[in-house]
């Protein structure tokens, strides 16, 4: 079952790593930034596997915010480009034995 973009923009998103996962698609399609999906903190958060919550600490984090890019419209609208979340996830991700002395000793 495929998840239409309209269910995507709406906050409906398949958790991350299931079949149904929007990054697999991401994949073979590239949108120009201005056709980009702008997802709402609830869908964000269910897409990278935190709570709302923890997008909201790290929004409002002093002195800088930190997690992924968002983008603010006025003072309560936020919202994150899923092409930003994607590359969040990637650089934040953990490759033991790739110059990390990760692993047993």
């Amino acid at each position: 079952m495929a998840t239409s973009d309209a269910s995507l923009a709406q906050g409906r998103l398949p958790a991350a790593g299931t079949n149904e996962g929007i990054e697999s698609s991401m994949r073979a399609m590239v949108l120009p930034p201005e056709r980009d999906l702008n997802l709402a903190p609830k869908a964000a958060a269910q897409w990278l596997g935190v709570s709302e919550k923890t997008l909201r600490k790290w929004r409002n984090a002093k002195p800088h915010p930190i997690g992924p890019a968002f983008t603010r419209y006025g003072k309560t609208v936020v919202r994150y480009a899923l092409s930003d979340l994607i590359a969040y996830r990637r650089t934040n991700t953990v490759r033991p034995g790739k110059g990390t002395e990760a692993g047993p000793r």
